[in-house]
């Protein structure tokens, strides 16, 4: 994490609280600032996702998936 990470992160905590007490109401975008990002976000807004991030013209939402063979060396 970078240091601008750290004097983002208490507002992205407290958009996160927001939204566990608003369900549904608040979506947190992280935009890397490029035009294909940004001509993304009326779509991206549109989705039934509470946290995405676009980086040029992928949408990443964050997912829980089983790592490759499911054993912990």
């Amino acid at each position: 994490m970078s240091t601008a990470g750290l004097v983002d992160a208490p507002v992205w905590g407290l958009v996160r609280s927001a939204q566990s007490e608003n369900p549904g109401r608040l979506v947190l975008v992280d935009v890397d600032g490029g035009e294909q990002a940004l001509a993304l976000l009326p779509g991206v807004l549109g989705l039934d996702e509470p946290q995405v991030a676009v980086r040029g013209d992928v949408v990443w939402a964050p997912r829980l998936m089983r790592a490759g063979g499911g054993v912990l060396a």
